[in-house]
């Protein structure tokens, strides 16, 4: 008992509690460099030209995630969800995003998620999250994001069927956001191309 009262002598119990912190701070440095990653990744505005109404949104690089998503068609205008698997504001808008999916479907138009992170990432996280619609990613991410102005996400487009971006809404949906672009999906017909079915 005399032996074991010794291991928690005010020393030994400082160099555990050293140890302890040192560990924690690790643990920090090793989330903060990944978050640093990430906003480097997605957010250096300074440099990049940002995606804009009047702007081509190219559809033509994406893959499935899965084999039953439909081919993408150019045929019809479409609303596009960009997002990352690790994007806490992306989470929180699949909500509106899967609701907005329906509205877009009932008028004609498709739904593309595009997420910038691997196959297999995505179809994780695709699954985790229940989402309803179709999502593709790039076959080469780096250079899909360089083409289009992809700076930080989220990112939502109302896309023509000429590949036009129409509408583009950045960041976090507030619901009236969202209103509005139920608006503009049910009273703008210009997304669908003339004499096609929905």
């Amino acid at each position: 008992m005399t032996k074991l009262l010794r291991h928690f002598t005010s020393k030994n119990l400082y160099l555990g509690f050293l140890h302890l912190a040192v560990v924690v701070l690790a643990m920090e440095v090793y989330i903060l460099a990944d978050q640093n990653r990430e906003f480097k990744r997605f957010s250096d505005s300074a440099n990049r030209e940002r995606l804009v109404e009047g702007d081509s949104l190219s559809i033509q690089t994406l893959m499935p995630i899965d084999i039953g998503s439909p081919e993408i068609s150019d045929s019809r205008g479409a609303i596009v969800f960009i997002m990352t698997t690790r994007c806490p504001f992306c989470k929180r808008n699949m909500a509106s995003w899967k609701s907005l999916s329906s509205v877009a479907r009932s008028n004609g138009l498709v739904t593309i998620g595009v997420s910038l992170d691997s196959l297999q990432m995505t179809a994780a996280y695709a699954k985790q999250e229940g989402i309803d619609f179709p999502v593709y990613v790039p076959r080469d991410i780096g250079q899909y994001v360089k083409q289009n102005k992809l700076v930080g996400v989220p990112i939502t487009v109302l896309r023509d069927s000429a590949g036009i971006a129409q509408r583009v809404w950045n960041g976090l949906l507030a619901d009236s956001v969202v209103s509005e672009i139920v608006h503009t999906i049910t009273n703008n017909k210009m997304f669908i191309k003339k004499g096609t079915k929905p």
